[in-house]
Parts: C-alpha cells; structure tokens; sequence
C-alpha cells in the first residue's frame, strides 16, 4: 500500500492510502503536496501565506529599469509636457488609475498610441483584438473574476497547443502572468491590447455575475486573509477537496480548489487604501531638451 510523507517541515507523520481513504476529513493536498492531518495543511498555508506577502511588499518597492511611459509619447511628439505634468497631477492628487488611462481620459492621447507606447516599453507584441478570432473554451479557463482584476483574457493557444496566448491591457502586471502559469500549470505568451478592447471581450465572453466583484470577500491584513483563507479550506475538507492552490497579488487572492473533476475558484479583494506611489514618473527636462522637446 503507498505511503505518503507529511510536506510540512518539521512533521515525520506517515499515511497510507488506505487511512487516507478512511478518514472523513482527509486534507486536500496543497501545491499537489501531501499533508498528514488539517492541522498540518492550515500550518502550511499560514506559512506560505507570510512568505508571499512579505514578497508582494519587497515587490511594490522594486522598480524595473524600463523607459518611461511619458517618455516615450514625448519622443514620439504625441504628446506635451504641459499636457504630461497635467496628467501626473491628476493622478497623484486622486491616487487612482495608471497614466495612461489619465491620458486618454483628459484627451491628450488616443488609446491606440498608449498601447503602442506600453509595447514599446515592456516589448510586448500589440494584439488587435477587433480583428481577432477568440479559440472556443479559452476564456474560461480563466474566472471571469480574476479576468477583470487583472485586466487579461485568454484568447488561444500557440501553434503547438503548449502556450496560452493572452491579451492584457497592463503588460507589467508580471505577477498576474505568473500567477496564471502557475494556477492554469500553462506558459503565457503576454499580448497588449487596448483597455477598453479588454474590457468588452471580458464582457462579452462572461455573464455579469462571473465577472462581479462586489459581494466578494474583503481583507485589509495579512491576518484577515488567512482567517479566510483558513475557514474556506477548512470548509473544503468537509467537502473532500483533493488539492487547493492560492496566489496572492496586489489587489485580490485566488484561490483554486479542486474536487473531482471539477474546480472551484474564489476570489477576496484587497481592501488597503490607495497609496501615492512614491516612485512616480517624473519628467527628465535634460533628456527632452537633449531630444528638442521644450
């Protein structure tokens, strides 16, 4: 009869299959690991839980060195330096939305061109998602929830079947893409796409309760999401799940439980005020002046 070893660190509990099989409250595996006993899986999570969160902290403050948004619609004489320093001010002084929907939003820039800047910026391939044939069953793969928070949807596959390819109105969300690497167990190929293209296919590909946020969980510390997290897994081996698999990002937790055959998805929303980010763009007058932008 196989035997399975308790994942937890610090547990040398051995289980069969069979005692498995007979206990009533037999853990899901978490991470597709085996734990011994209830007590052992939420111990688990807990752990995992802090470390994840002490890495989305260190990552708020990390910066990739890549050209400046702004930047790149002034080289491109797309835009002003009035009319970036008006946009600038717009977003600190609410705290709220990216500059480029600022942009597009005070009519400086046509939504196109921020798409085209944003793959400038990152190097990711544009994606024209009016033209553009959606392969039956993709979106699905993907909560309608999760689709939303992210801003991406899932619109095929690569020639070999081995690739997802998805559209994301934000390419430097990299945690979003490696959450779904991790969750849908797929490689992402990333595509931008223009927001509101994104936001009508999530519409039009979701009924509006997948794609509903507001009766969702809230959480504004690590000690509330765990309290969730630990009363829905818990809820979980009652209903003999067999694995669960959670990510946490920036504005909300997923957490996939699996039954057999079928999965289960959940989504808790960050509920932290917006703070102004300290970080953020500035305009370079040397580098405009050296460039002929004054």
């Amino acid at each position: 009869m196989p035997k399975h070893n308790c994942h937890r660190k610090g547990c040398y509990r051995i289980r069969s299959e069979f005692s498995l099989f007979l206990s009533r409250r037999c853990p899901p595996r978490f991470s597709d690991q085996p734990f011994c006993s209830e007590s052992c899986l939420l111990a688990e999570i807990e752990q995992v839980i802090a470390e994840k969160w002490d890495l989305l902290q260190a990552q708020r403050k990390r910066r990739v060195p890549r050209p400046k948004l702004g930047t790149i619609l002034l080289l491109s004489h797309r835009l002003t330096r009035d009319q970036l320093e008006t946009a600038l001010a717009m977003q600190q002084k609410t705290c709220q939305g990216r500059l480029g929907e600022w942009l597009v939003r005070l009519g400086f820039v046509e939504e196109h061109h921020i798409t085209q800047a944003l793959s400038q910026q990152w190097g990711v391939p544009v994606i024209d998602l009016a033209h553009c044939e959606i392969q039956p069953g993709t979106a699905k793969l993907v909560p309608g929830r999760v689709a939303r928070c992210a801003a991406l949807l899932p619109v095929g596959y690569d020639d070999r079947q081995r690739a997802l390819l998805v559209a994301m109105s934000n390419p430097i969300d990299f945690s979003s893409q490696a959450a779904l690497r991790r969750m849908l167990r797929m490689e992402i190929v990333p595509f931008v796409a223009d927001q509101s293209a994104v936001s009508a296919l999530i519409e039009r590909c979701y009924a509006p309760s997948e794609t509903d946020i507001a009766g969702c969980h809230s959480f504004s510390s690590r000690t509330e999401l765990l309290t969730l997290v630990r009363r829905r897994v818990r809820d979980a081996i009652s209903e003999r799940a067999v694995n669960c698999e959670f990510e946490l990002l920036e504005d909300y937790t997923w957490l996939r439980l699996d039954f057999h055959g079928v999965s289960s998805h959940e989504v808790y929303m960050h509920a932290a005020p917006c703070l102004p980010d300290p970080a953020a763009e500035r305009v370079n007058p040397a580098r405009l002046a050296y460039a002929g932008i004054h």
